[in-house]
Order: structure tokens, then sequence, then C-alpha cells
């Protein structure tokens, strides 16, 4: 710390050159992007917030978009702030604690004039930077990109009567970064719960329950650059654990009875990127895809994984170890996902791909699921919304009727939905259609209702007044595959599939529970703007623009070498005392050279109660008395420099003079006189602080 800084951060003049004073109501003028630098001490209350000093900016935003104002990792008081388009304006948005103790507002705005306003929310003040930027283009999820959240629509495990596997499902990841992240895993039994079925007298079980709509959470790290692949049904050669545990083995094989005697287990995979404690971060190098072979028709297809990326890291400050965490693909923290899913398909039972010789019939396999899902150990249950389909032909005739209630997730073949079914070509009437796909309440799909949304209120939107309300409007995702039929002496079948397309936007959420085991993050972890490397130093390691990875520095800290940690109270990069941070790393009272205190001052500030030396209390600088202001750490009693006595709080109040007051001494002694280093502790700076910027403002 040298005395410049020092100063500086007292004087609270220094703004960046982009800010001019004066405008209407606002302190400063400024235009966006750009970090802006202040202090509230000193300053008035003009607006009210919260009854502390504030500073206001009139802030012309250039362009419509997405703009974020940040002050994450830059203040050292509480801060309070809002945005508005009037003068201490709140109409835009107002945050107190976004990341740790700082404030940060995102909103849509339109190109104008805004008012930042900037003040304490507990009888605070102090210096912050205010990071105004334009945040990347909001952008949809697709599954062309890389992203920091992968969703796998589809996972079908199938196996014979014999209980030979017969079908699996083979997941891929990317990591495409150098460094290593950690990845968490929800493997999804996307089939509903069935209770046992009994039958004669005395009843005998004639089919055993069924868990279903259960999920089970792992996590593992991806080194960098690494490609991995595993096998659904083992978990190999990854090492992970196969989707079977979903459904496993008790007797009679794994997953659940199909109607030609075999077994089946069905469902999804949410992942992840997170730091060492749990905690989603923003990474944006992740891909992924899926095949699913079927060894008993020798056929397989391939979709890619949903991305969806991050845009800012979970405000894990918002949490404590086991509580509630929520991913929001809201456009600010992840993608927004689509309103509607388009689907292009052969009309089920179409002969449009049959030639000459070979006829082929046409199917499609379509897998629907909401996105939005609760992983929590204690939750709400399952999503339902009503698939509303609205078809056209060829001939642009539209269709509409055709539904489907969809609980947790849903795979099912076009031919097999029920009427009024516009896939079937004698209803469709042309070999080609399209479809829009839209998750809505409905009344219709409220019979078994699992999930009552009155325990979930506020959630999002989601109604939580009504414990009767079931279903509700949901983004949905999926996939489709093209189910090919050869008909003749050696019928094969043969299949080919993707990810369905989207239009519009809406929001989605996962709801998770934060990890218990491990360390607890310390309460000033930041996970947003900046990085932190999960000790409390202030030196990190790791690196924001790929995410926070946290590792625990167990290394001890050490007093000079510009990192605070520890027990420290300062660290200047060096062990010598009387410059503000003393050789044990704690607040003092510092020694300033005489200089650039007569220029930074100009005056001596002692002027009440050094009456003895009249010209020096009067203000008068060593010019023109031959005297001058020096500062040793200790605070002047009435009558010379040499009588003194050491810095107390109490004392400089008593006497009205401020921190670190200067004596008024011959130049001639100045070289002979004691510095002498006081430790205080923060409270005291603090206050030091305060009243040795109300002197320089006078």
């Amino acid at each position: 710390m040298n005395t410049t800084q020092f100063l500086r951060g007292f004087l609270a003049t220094v703004l960046l050159a982009t800010a001019t004073h004066g405008q209407s109501c606002a302190d400063f003028e400024v235009a966006a992007p750009g970090n802006f630098s202040g202090n509230t001490c000193g300053e008035v209350d003009d607006c009210g917030l919260q009854y502390d000093p504030d500073v206001s900016y009139s802030v012309t935003i250039p362009n419509d978009g997405l703009w974020t104002f940040s002050m994450c990792g830059s203040s050292d008081f509480d801060t309070y702030m809002a945005v508005g388009t009037t003068c201490c304006g709140t109409d835009v948005e107002v945050n107190d604690d976004f990341c740790g103790f700082d404030s940060q507002i995102t909103a849509e705005l339109t190109a104008g004039i805004y008012v930042v306003t900037i003040t304490s929310y507990d009888d605070g003040c102090g210096d912050y930077v205010l990071n105004i930027r334009e945040e990347p283009k909001v952008t949809r999820i697709d599954n062309s990109t890389k992203g920091s959240l992968l969703i796998y629509s589809q996972v079908d495990l199938r196996w014979d009567a014999s209980g030979t596997l017969i079908q699996d499902t083979v997941l891929e990841m990317t990591n495409d970064l150098e460094q290593d992240v950690y990845v968490q895993f929800y493997f999804v039994n996307g089939d509903d719960p069935r209770d046992a079925i009994s039958a004669g007298d005395p009843p005998q079980v004639i089919a055993e329950a069924e868990p279903g709509w259960n999920w089970t959470d792992l996590q593992l790290l991806l080194t960098g650059n690494q490609p991995v692949y595993w096998s659904a049904s083992t978990g190999l050669p990854l090492g992970t654990a196969p989707f079977e545990i979903l459904d496993p083995d008790n007797g009679n094989g794994p997953g659940r009875p199909t109607a030609d005697g075999g077994r089946m287990l069905r469902g999804f995979i949410y992942a992840w990127t997170v730091d060492a404690y749990g905690y989603p971060i923003r990474w944006n190098h992740l891909s992924g895809s899926a095949t699913v072979v079927n060894y008993a028709t020798q056929t397989a297809w391939e979709y890619n994984a949903w991305s969806i990326q991050a845009y800012r890291d979970e405000d894990c400050n918002a949490h404590d170890s086991g509580s509630t965490g929520e991913l929001n693909m809201d456009g600010k923290m992840y993608n927004l996902v689509h309103d509607m899913l388009l689907i292009d398909f052969y009309a089920s039972g179409s002969r449009a791909l049959s030639s000459d010789a070979v006829s082929v019939s046409v199917d499609m396999d379509l897998t629907l699921h909401p996105v939005s899902v609760d992983f929590r150990s204690n939750s709400f249950g399952p999503i339902t919304t009503k698939a509303k389909f609205d078809i056209w032909n060829e001939n642009e005739r539209r269709f509409s009727g055709t539904e489907r209630c969809i609980t947790c997730w849903d795979q099912t073949l076009l031919s097999d939905y029920q009427a009024p079914n516009h896939f079937l070509i004698q209803n469709l009437q042309t070999d080609r259609g399209k479809a829009r796909v839209d998750g809505i309440q409905s009344p219709a799909c409220e019979s078994g209702c699992v999930r009552r949304l009155g325990n979930i209120a506020g959630v999002n939107g989601l109604p939580g007044n009504d414990a009767t309300v079931c279903s509700g409007d949901a983004a949905l995702l999926g996939v489709v595959s093209k189910v090919l039929a050869f008909e003749g002496s050696s019928s094969r079948v043969a299949r080919s599939g993707r990810s369905v397309v989207g239009m519009g936007t809406q929001e989605a959420f996962i709801l998770h529970d934060i990890a218990t085991s491990g360390s607890t993050p310390p309460p000033d972890l930041c996970c947003n703007t900046n990085c932190d490397d999960g000790n409390d130093c202030t030196i990190d390691t790791c690196e924001p623009a790929v995410g926070c990875l946290y590792e625990l520095d167990d290394s001890p800290a050490s007093c000079g070498d510009g990192n605070v940690c520890g027990a420290e109270q300062c660290d200047d990069g060096n062990s010598i005392s009387g410059d503000g941070c003393s050789a044990s790393c704690l607040f003092e009272c510092p020694c300033f050279d005489a200089a650039l205190i007569a220029d930074f001052v100009g005056r001596c500030q002692d002027q009440e109660f050094l009456g003895d030396r009249g010209d020096c209390s009067l203000g008068h600088d060593s010019e023109d008395t031959g005297w001058i202001c020096v500062s040793d750490g200790r605070v002047p009693i009435c009558g010379g420099g040499s009588g003194t006595e050491p810095f107390s709080l109490a004392l400089a109040t008593t006497h009205g003079c401020v921190f670190n007051d200067f004596i008024c001494t011959a130049r001639d002694n100045i070289d002979s006189v004691p510095c002498i280093s006081v430790s205080i502790n923060a409270q005291e700076y603090e206050a030091c602080r305060t009243l040795m910027h109300d002197a320089f403002s006078n």
C-alpha cells in the first residue's frame, strides 16, 4: 500500500476519465460500457433509499440489449443499488446482496439515459467500482454449440425374455478446454411408478412393483481436453454408475416387463458443470451425443445432446450448505429454452420412401419431456403438462385436437397416439407434415395427479395457491427417430434420429440440493464475475473467463507476500511498519512523507489544538513559516512537535483531529521525528478513514 493509493481512497475524488460532474440530478454523467470508480463517504443522502450517503450516475445506454450494472468484488462496504429512468428512480430494479454484500442488476433495456444510485445498506460508506457492460446476445438452447448444461433426452435399454441385453445407449461427452472440470449428473427413470399386482386366493403377486420417476445423482471429473464415452447399461469404460441403478435386478431382471416378455428401462440424463463444492459454474466447453444401438435388429441411431450455455454462475452466496440450488434458464443465468417445438415428419403408414422393388413403411418415435425438473430430496414431484399439437399437411391444411398428457417423460410411436390422431396417413392425407408442440396446463391432465403445485408457491411463476392444480405450462424438449420397416422376404428395420427444433423463448428451471459433503464454502465465495479459489486470500489462481474451480489452498499465510490471508488485515508486499500496514500485516496509523502530505493537503489540519504554534495552526505551510506538518502515527498535543501521545481513537475524537494527524515541527527537525507504528483494529481504521476524509473535504 503506497501513500498515493492511501490518500486517494481518503480524498475520494479519483474517477475514470469517462465520468464528468454535474449532469442534472446525478453526480456524474457517463457513457456505457465502462468501469467507474468512486467513494460514497462524505456524500449526502440525496435519494433516501437507505438514508445513507449516495452517489448517482446518469448513464447513457447506447443500444437496446441486456445490460448489467455490477459492483461484485469491488467494494469495501455493504452496497445497495437502484436503477431507474428518473432521478433516484427504482423502476428498473433494486438490489442489495447479489454477490456477497455487493450489488448487481441485470435488465433488458432500450437505448436511452438511466440513473444508477449507489448507497449503503446499513450505515456505511466506502470505495466501489461500478462495472457497466452489455451481456452477450441472449440465445436459445440448441444442440450444435458447446455449453455448461447438457440434456440427453433419451436413454433406452432393452433385454429379451432370456435376460440378454438387446439394446443399449452409449453416451458421449467432451470437455474441450485444457482445464479440469467437475460434472454433476442426474440419471432419471422416465417411466411412472407401479404398484404390485396380486391375484388369486390366497393372493399371489403376478406383477412386481416398479419404481418410476426416480433419480440418482453422481459426479465425475473431466480432465482437460478429455473426450469420454460410457455404456448406460454398464457405466463402462468411464467407470460411472450404470443406468439400471434406477431399477436394478431384484431377481426378475433389471427394468420393467414389456409386452413381448422382455424388459426395458428408459429415461433421460441432465449434466452440468460445477465447482468442487457442487455449485454450478459457467464453463461453456461441454458437448455431447448419444447413440442408441439395437443388437437384435442390428440398427443404431444417434442424436446430439441439448446444450445450454451459462452467462453467469449460480449465486452461491444465496445458499447455505444443504439448501436448495436453482438453475434458471431465463436468459440471464442460462440460455432461454423454446416456447414450442417444431417437428417435420412422415405420416405414420406412409410409403413415400419405397422403391419399385421394396416397400418401406414409415413411423416416427417421439420422445418429449418438460425441461423444468425438481431434483431436491423433498421434491414436489414430476411436472405434468399437456402436449398440444397443431398439425399441417402438405396442402397447408391445419388439424387440431391431437394431444398427449406428459408427466416427467414420454416415448411413444406417433401411430400409437390417441384419437384424433392426425399423424396417421389416412387422417393427414399427405405423406409429409409438420407439427408445432406446446406444453400447456389442462384439466384433461389432472387425473391421477401426483404433484400439487400448491406445494411450490412462487417457483418461477407456477401456481401455488390451488392445491387441486397438477398440470401447468411447461417448455418441452425431445428427440425424434424415424423407424423404417422394410417389407419382403428379409424384413428389416432401420432408424435415424435427431433432436427436434424449436421456436420462441420460454423460461425453465432446475431445482437441486446443495451438496453437504466435503468442505463448506467460505461465506464470501464469489461465484459471479470474479473468481475465488476457495481460500480466504485476495490473490486467486483460477480464471474467471472459463469458470471458477475452487481448490483449497492450505499453505500458511506469509506476511509480506502481497496476499491477504488468514488473520492478516492487510498485506502490502513488504514487512516494513509505518506505511499503513505493519510488519505483522495489521492495520496501523502510517507515517507519510511530509512532501507528499504538503502536496496533497497544502496545509496543516491540526489548526485548532496546536495553538502555541500559531502560524502552523492557521494552516500556513513551511514555505511561509519554516514549520511543516508531518505525520508520525501519533496524536499531537497542543504545544509542540515533541509533545505527543500514542494514537488512540478516543484521544483523536476528543481533540477533533483526523486519522494520522500532523505534528507542527521545525523543518530542520523533520528527519529526527520518530515514525512510530501503532497497530489498530479494523473498526478504528475505518473510523480514521472517515475522519481523514472529512478533514480533507473541508
